[in-house]
C-alpha cells in the first residue's frame, strides 16, 4: 500500500510540475500530410537540383514531426508578370532595402489569402517561409508567417522561429542564400524537439484560480502536515504506567509482545489445535475440528461447519475476519486491565480522520491546479499525499502495549511454563513457518498458516 502511494506521488510530482512551464512539451506527434507542396520555387530553375532536394528534405523533415510547413522562395528581380501575384501586388516596394514590419504582415497575409498552409481548412496552424531574392542576392530576405492557430507546438516558440533569421541572414550576406535557407530550415526542425517551450500566458480566470489555487495549496499543505502533528500529540498522551497484577493468556502475552492482537494470534490457535488433533487440515483446503474444542478460533469456526465438522473452502478463505472476535476481545480485556491502551481505537479514528481530511484536499486540488498551473498547488499535494502515507505507515507499526503492559509481559516471561512459552513463541515466531519460497509442496500445516495469514488465499 505504502510502495503503490509513493509511486502515485513520483508521477503526479513528475507530471503537474511541468505544467506550469510549457504546453506539449515532448509530444510525438503524428506524421502529417497537407496539400501545399513542400517547396516552390519563382522560377522553377532558381535552386540546383541538389539545393533543391536539400531544402525539400529539411522541410519533409518537419512534416514528418508534425509540423505543417512549407517554403516559397520568389526572384523578385524576374519580370513583373513572371512574379506571383501575391508578390507582384506590391510590385513598386523597393526589394533591395529591409521591409518594414506593416509590409511583411502584408506580403504574408497576401500570400496566405491566395495559398493556404494548414493541416485541415480553416485550421490556420502552418508555418511559412517566404524568401524573396533581388537580383543582388546578398539583399535577400526571409520573412516567417506563423498561423494563429500554430503554437504552442512541441519546442517551437515565435522566439526560436525569429532567431532563424540571424542564421540565414548571415548566409544571405555572403551571397549563399540556398545555404541560408536550409540552415534555417534545420534550426526550425531542431527546436521542433529540442527547443525549450514557451510559457503558456494565463487567461483571467486561470490568473483568479492561480491565487484561490495558492490558498488552496497552503491549506492542502497544512493538512498533510497535520497528520504527522496529530500522531505525535498522539504518541505523548499520558499511558497506564501502574503495575498491574492480573493473569494472562500466552495469546494476550503475544499481543503484549506485538502491540496489538494480530492474525498471527488466531493463526497459532488453529496450529495449536492441529497440534493437539482438534484441527485436521484437509486437502482441499479445508479444515475438519472437533466440535467440542474449547479452543476460542475453532468455536468461532463451528457455525461454518457440517455435521461431521468440516470447514467448506469457501470459509477458510474467510478465516481472518470470522476469528477476528478473538482478536477483539484480547485487545479489550488488555485495555481494561490497562496492560492496552484503551483510547487506542479512538485516537486510531482521529488519525484516520486527519488522513481522510488531507487526503481529500489533495484530490480537490488537482483539478484548480492543473487548471491554474499551479506550482504552489502542486507542492501541496505532494505535502498532502506525503501526510497521508507517513499515517498509513504510522498506524500499521503503532503498538498499543503500554508502559504497564511492558513490565507485565516481562514478569510474565520470567514465570510462564514451558507450555504457555511455547504457545507464546508459537504466536509471536511465525516468520520461521511462513517463508514463501517454499511453493505449493509444503506442508499442510505452512499452507494453513499462509491461507490465514493472507500468504495464500485465493
Amino acid at each position: 500500500m505504502i510502495n503503490h502511494l509513493f509511486r502515485i506521488i513520483a508521477v503526479l510530482t513528475l507530471v503537474l510540475l511541468p505544467m506550469h512551464a510549457a504546453a506539449r512539451e515532448g509530444d510525438t506527434l503524428e506524421p502529417i500530410s497537407i496539400e501545399a507542396p513542400n517547396l516552390v520555387t519563382y522560377p522553377e530553375n532558381l535552386l540546383s537540383e541538389n539545393d533543391f532536394k536539400a531544402i525539400s528534405g529539411r522541410v519533409q523533415e518537419a512534416r514528418n514531426s508534425g509540423v505543417p510547413l512549407a517554403v516559397r522562395i520568389v526572384d523578385v528581380s524576374q519580370p513583373t508578370e513572371d512574379i506571383p501575384f501575391a508578390v507582384r501586388r506590391y510590385a513598386s516596394t523597393d526589394f533591395t532595402q529591409p521591409l518594414t514590419s506593416e509590409r511583411k504582415t502584408q506580403l504574408l497575409n497576401s500570400w496566405i489569402e491566395s495559398e493556404a498552409i494548414e493541416t485541415s481548412e480553416g485550421a490556420n496552424d502552418g508555418f511559412l517561409l517566404l524568401v524573396l531574392v533581388p537580383e543582388d542576392r546578398t539583399m535577400t530576405q526571409a520573412i516567417w508567417w506563423i498561423g494563429p492557430n500554430a503554437l504552442p507546438l512541441n519546442g517551437l516558440t515565435a522566439e526560436n522561429i525569429a532567431a532563424t533569421q540571424t542564421v540565414m541572414q548571415r548566409e544571405f550576406d555572403a551571397g549563399n542564400m540556398p545555404n541560408g535557407i536550409y540552415l534555417g530550415i534545420s534550426e526550425f526542425s531542431y527546436n521542433i524537439q529540442f527547443g525549450e517551450p514557451a510559457q503558456l500566458e494565463r487567461t483571467t480566470l486561470q490568473n483568479t484560480l492561480h491565487t484561490a489555487t495558492t490558498l488552496l495549496g497552503v491549506g492542502t499543505a497544512l493538512a498533510g502536515l497535520a497528520v504527522p502533528v496529530v500522531a505525535w500529540m498522539i504518541s505523548r498522551r499520558p499511558v497506564h504506567t501502574d503495575p498491574i497484577d492480573a493473569e494472562i493468556t500466552p495469546w494476550e502475552a503475544a499481543a503484549l509482545h506485538d502491540g496489538r492482537a494480530t492474525s498471527a494470534i488466531t493463526t497459532a490457535m488453529l496450529l495449536d489445535a492441529v497440534h493437539r488433533g482438534e484441527a485436521t487440515p484437509t486437502r482441499n483446503n479445508g479444515l475438519l475440528i472437533e466440535k467440542s474444542s474449547d479452543i476460542e478460533a475453532i468455536a468461532l469456526l463451528q457455525p461454518f461447519a457440517d455435521s461431521a465438522g468440516s470447514v467448506p473452502p469457501d470459509a477458510m478463505n474467510e478465516i481472518e475476519s470470522i476469528t477476528m472476535p478473538v482478536r477483539i476481545r484480547i485487545e479489550n480485556r488488555l485495555a481494561d486491565i490497562g496492560a492496552f491502551n484503551a483510547r487506542a481505537h479512538v485516537e486510531r479514528m482521529w488519525m484516520l480522520i486527519a488522513m481522510a481530511v488531507a487526503a481529500l484536499m489533495a484530490v480537490g486540488a488537482v483539478a484548480p491546479t492543473v487548471r491554474s498551473m499551479s506550482a504552489i498547488g502542486v507542492l501541496g499535494i505532494v505535502i498532502a499525499l506525503l501526510g497521508v502515507g507517513f499515517g498509513w505507515w504510522w498506524l500499521s507499526r503503532r503498538r498499543y502495549t503500554t508502559v504497564s503492559g511492558e513490565a507485565l509481559l516481562a514478569s510474565w516471561l520470567q514465570s510462564a511454563s514451558r507450555e504457555e512459552r511455547i504457545l507464546f513463541d508459537l504466536a509471536t515466531e511465525q516468520t520461521y513457518l511462513v517463508d514463501q519460497t517454499g511453493g505449493p509442496n509444503t506442508s499442510l500445516q505452512t499452507q494453513l498458516v499462509r491461507r490465514l495469514r493472507g500468504l495464500g488465499a485465493h
